[in-house]
């Protein structure tokens, strides 16, 4: 999708990119992160939490948010993921997180 490509370039220094697809969200710009998705009108799906411990990178089991399963969850996913980001902030243990995207055309 040409908006993830966009946020991707944006963000490569805020996080960890994966094969130049995917980039891990440092946490402490995860809130920015929600808010240019929704200036470039992609949903938020999901947050997975990982941990960054060079060379490894493992999923945090613990912190995998799910935003999807409704029609009321996709629109409200904003602020469903700043809620999440907010509590995390304060009690995750993750280094980063992938949010999963979608256009609002392909819904």
């Amino acid at each position: 999708m040409k908006n993830e490509q966009k946020l991707l370039k944006l963000y490569e220094n805020k996080g960890f990119i994966l094969d130049n697809e995917e980039i891990i969200i440092f946490k402490e710009y995860c809130l920015d992160y929600i808010q240019s998705c929704k200036k470039s009108n992609l949903i938020i799906l999901g947050i997975d939490g990982y941990y960054l411990e060079d060379p490894i990178i493992r999923v945090n089991t613990l912190e995998i948010f799910d935003f999807s399963k409704t029609q009321e969850e996709i629109k409200n996913c904003y602020t469903l993921a700043e809620s999440c980001i907010f509590n995390i902030l304060n009690t995750g243990s993750s280094d980063g997180y992938i949010f999963t995207l979608s256009d609002k055309t392909t819904l």
